[in-house]
């Protein structure tokens, strides 16, 4: 995929034959646009680790700089709901103290055990 208009269509195409809906209970997709969302983590603001590796290097690239005609899962959500019913928390990091007085969380590895 160089970059031509040709080779943008075949790559919409192509991501939009390969999503895959598990389960649409309740018919919550598509969104309305009065949706109230919530979205966490840190990759869903960043094009370059949505993308994954192989994109641009063969490990990747985070940010979103070298994708200047990328939309990001947070950006494309604000633009359905807009930011009045949308709410993003970047996720918590390991190297980081959280005060919690309701919980109380411990990270061993990938895993979370709460007290």
């Amino acid at each position: 995929m160089v970059g031509n208009k040709k080779d943008e269509e075949t790559a919409l195409e192509l991501a939009r034959e390969s999503i895959v809906l598990l389960k649409n209970e309740d018919d919550v997709l598509p969104l309305s646009k009065s949706a109230s969302v919530f979205l966490t983590g840190h990759s869903a603001d960043n094009v370059g680790l949505q993308c994954g590796g192989w994109t641009w290097t063969w490990q990747g690239h985070s940010g979103n700089a070298m994708f200047q005609h990328g939309i990001s899962v947070r950006k494309g959500l604000e633009n359905l709901v807009g930011n009045n019913s949308f709410t993003y928390f970047n996720g918590l990091q390991s190297a980081r103290v959280y005060n919690c007085s309701h919980r109380r969380g411990q990270l061993c590895g990938e895993t979370w055990r709460y007290r």
